[in-house]
């Protein structure tokens, strides 16, 4: 039984020093979202294995939330499980391009069996 108190403690202080530093919140902020209804959220997503993905986002009102599947619309930073999403997406694909896909297609140990007019592009 103090097992699964200690765990679940560890989980919630763990995402609270995750989102107070990658949202630049202040703890007041994850205070009211831990006390409010939407902490059932954070708590169900723990303990039930079919959600997959976590979102959590600062709304209009200022006010963290967090959902189990992605908001229609977000102007903002979000944080995903434990990663990342800015507002920007277009500036992260580009990010993503440049540092990611181009070095991979440009390996010349990723272009075997690549017909030569491919592979001399550059």
């Amino acid at each position: 039984m103090g097992d699964k108190e200690d765990t679940a403690d560890t989980r919630i202080e763990f995402m609270q020093d995750y989102l107070l530093k990658s949202l630049k919140l202040k703890a007041e902020k994850w205070n009211k979202f831990i006390t409010g209804d939407e902490r059932h959220v954070l708590y169900r997503y723990f303990d039930i294995p079919k959600f997959d993905i976590i979102v959590f986002r600062v709304n209009t009102a200022g006010l963290l939330t967090c959902a189990t599947q992605f908001p229609p619309i977000s102007r903002g930073k979000m944080c995903v499980t434990v990663g990342e999403i800015s507002g920007n997406v277009i500036q992260d694909l580009s990010v993503m391009a440049d540092e990611v896909i181009g070095p991979l297609l440009c390996n010349p140990g990723n272009q075997k069996g690549w017909p030569k007019i491919v592979t001399n592009l550059n």
